[in-house]
């Protein structure tokens, strides 16, 4: 509690009380996981204090799981109604790419001395089980084949 005297006029003065509250702690947040993640994956951010503390989603847990993109910050209120917020911090959700569709140059049937070429549709890059990592690939004996694929973010596709 302070006293402030106030200039009303010439030779006139108030006083007046003030009371100057505490401020409140500035939470920290850490984010878990990446700020930049594929849609379906999900990143945690924990805040450093969970006193009074609420998230900008409106949830008052320490850990905020994140499957959104969006801006995320927590806010820390003390017992005197003071309020802090935390740095903000940017999670962004890439695209996953759909099912890869896998083309052939021909039948998918062959005699035991031919090859049957197999081709993905368009992607960043490719995953074959055979353990090949190109656009098209030949095989000769007969087997099953999968396929997934990444695009330029990273994201990788269902299996084929």
């Amino acid at each position: 509690l302070r006293q402030v005297c106030i200039k009303e006029g010439e030779g006139q003065y108030k006083e007046l009380s003030v009371t100057i509250k505490p401020a409140a702690f500035r939470p920290l947040i850490e984010n878990l996981g990446n700020t930049i993640l594929c849609k379906n994956d999900s990143t945690i951010l924990r805040a450093s204090n969970d006193q009074n503390l609420i998230w900008n989603t409106g949830t008052d847990l320490k850990d905020l799981v994140v499957k959104s993109t969006g801006e995320y910050f927590a806010i820390n209120r003390n017992e005197f109604g003071c309020t802090s917020s935390s740095e903000k911090l940017n999670i962004k959700f890439n695209p996953i790419l759909p099912n890869p569709e896998i083309l052939t140059a021909g039948s998918l049937e062959a005699c035991d001395d031919e090859e049957i070429v197999l081709k993905s549709s368009p992607a960043y890059s490719y995953s074959w089980s055979t353990g090949h990592t190109t656009e098209q690939i030949t095989i000769k004996n007969t087997r099953e084949v999968f396929l997934k694929t990444r695009n330029e973010h990273a994201c990788l596709s269902a299996v084929s």
